[in-house]
């Protein structure tokens, strides 16, 4: 989960006419999910239950719902919502796998793995308050225009 949320947000630093401070955010962002991936790959050898960073067959449909590419639009200002709606569900994907993983954690008294959990699910909800301020920012203009806001 967390290695897909890193490529979803490069994708988003990558994107044409985005704002070098989204530019930015978006690669700081990308490399704390990485960092995060790999910590997590560790204990994936210790609990079956785990391929990878994810747990087995965990969200596969809403994956496959969300096109990584999205649709094909002229309009860049739409692009990028869609490609923030995208980001933002992802990154709760990865909150909800923090969660149970947590519960994981608790039932097998991994102290580690505990704090390695209170740090990633921090981690991702400052990554998710950072996705709601760029639609905020963003929405006005694409949505209502410019030249309609008062």
């Amino acid at each position: 989960m967390e290695e897909d949320l890193s490529a979803a947000f490069r994708q988003l630093s990558d994107m044409a006419g985005v704002s070098r401070e989204l530019c930015q955010g978006a690669e700081q962002l990308a490399s704390q999910a990485e960092g995060r991936a790999a910590a997590l790959q560790s204990w994936a050898e210790r609990f079956p239950a785990v391929e990878g960073n994810r747990p087995v067959g965990l969200w596969q449909s809403l994956r496959d719902e969300i096109p990584r590419n999205g649709g094909v639009t002229r309009e860049p200002g739409l692009a990028l919502l869609r490609d923030l709606r995208r980001v933002f569900l992802m990154a709760q994907e990865c909150a909800l796998g923090w969660m149970m993983v947590e519960s994981a954690a608790l039932a097998s008294r991994e102290r580690q793995l505990l704090d390695l959990v209170s740090a990633g699910r921090a981690a991702v909800a400052k990554a998710v308050k950072w996705i709601e301020t760029q639609i905020e920012q963003t929405s006005p203009d694409v949505l209502v225009g410019p030249s309609q806001r008062s």
